[in-house]
């Protein structure tokens, strides 16, 4: 002790000594209390006094054990993630309600428009069977590509040429379905005739592809073959990617 006092490490020795002996235990001896005491820095012997019976403190200790803090802590962060785990449910199941409740006002307002609606449904569908008619009675009624007419301006492309004879001229223009159930117009010229000379049948070719009723056909025209003393050719004539109607 007077070592611990000359090193600073304590302030005084101590001025007394207490030896708590409990009961039933042997009190020390006379020659080791005072040992004990010249120890310890006292001029004289320590003391031998009863042991006191424990007292327990106003206030408990604010301090718990590491295992009950981990445990606190542990519990807090489950509490907290559940916590956060029924926020965003809630949010969810709101964004879901919120979504239904749009859809419901968007369906309410589609079933009030096709009640509106339904009056002039059949007004509709009479106008579409009526302009489906007019298109099928196009090939009859439309002038410009009547069979009239398209026989006129294969006629007229002879330019009187006198040497130029069509024996049969098949014109067709009408509506077929396809397969898809779609109503197609067909326009197809097929002209059989003879020349006295080759050149006529040349430039009879020539007329017809540049006839002005005719530009739309698309030609096919192999030469004219010789017979007898007479050219003969076969030619035909289509608009091509037939018109949907």
């Amino acid at each position: 002790m007077m070592q611990m006092e000359l090193q600073g490490l304590i302030g005084t020795l101590p001025r007394n000594c207490i030896v708590w002996v409990g009961e039933g235990e042997p009190s020390p001896t006379a020659d080791e209390l005072q040992s004990l005491g010249e120890g310890v820095g006292l001029q004289g012997p320590a003391s031998v006094e009863s042991k006191p019976a424990p007292e327990l403190p106003s206030r408990s200790s604010q301090l718990l054990p590491a295992d009950v803090r981990a445990e606190r802590v542990t519990r807090q962060k489950k509490k907290q993630v559940m916590m956060a785990s029924g926020a965003g449910a809630l949010l969810y199941l709101g964004l879901i309600g919120w979504l239904l409740v749009s859809l419901s006002g968007k369906k309410a307002a589609a079933d009030k428009a096709m009640f509106a609606y339904t009056p002039y449904t059949d007004v509709y569908e009479d106008g579409l069977r009526y302009e489906r008619k007019w298109r099928e009675l196009g090939p009859v009624i439309e002038q410009e590509f009547s069979t009239v007419e398209l026989l006129y301006h294969c006629i007229r492309a002879r330019q009187g040429e006198e040497g130029i004879r069509l024996d049969r001229a098949d014109i067709t223009n009408q509506v077929s379905v396809d397969g898809d159930g779609n109503l197609q117009r067909i326009l197809d010229i097929r002209l059989q005739g003879k020349t006295d000379e080759l050149g006529q049948a040349n430039a009879f070719d020539e007329a017809l592809q540049g006839a002005r009723g005719l530009v739309d056909f698309q030609w096919n025209m192999p030469s004219a073959q010789q017979k007898g003393d007479k050219w003969s050719f076969q030619w035909g004539a289509a608009v091509s990617n037939s018109e949907e109607l």
